[in-house]
């Protein structure tokens, strides 16, 4: 099931509007200078009391994709597994464990 909806989200993220975030370097993404013809629009909008609408805004980045997220936690999550079968005294580390693997899985390239 959850790689049904992994395809239908991504698929759906993807409207041909690609987000600058995808090829923004480290200051632009620091600073959300990738997002300044976003804000522009969403002013421009907002003084002729129009709102945002679905092809307004960018397509989901490459990392934050959820087919890209989902691969990066199982691959974490299998490893941690695969030490505890071998060590089974660091189930106490398990929820620090998760915690790191889903640091791992959101934070910035």
């Amino acid at each position: 099931i959850a790689v049904v909806v992994d395809d239908y989200v991504d698929d759906n993220a993807r409207r041909g509007n690609p987000s600058p975030e995808n090829t923004a370097g480290f200051i632009s993404r620091l600073l959300y200078l990738w997002a300044t013809q976003l804000f522009i629009l969403t002013r421009q909008k907002n003084k002729q009391g129009q709102e945002l609408e679905q092809d307004d805004l960018f397509d989901v980045a490459e990392i934050d994709r959820t087919s890209v997220l989902t691969k990066k936690f199982e691959d974490r999550w299998n490893r941690f597994l695969t030490r505890l079968e071998s060590n089974p005294t660091a189930t106490k580390h398990a929820a620090s464990e998760l915690k790191w693997s889903l640091w791992y899985v959101i934070r910035r390239r």
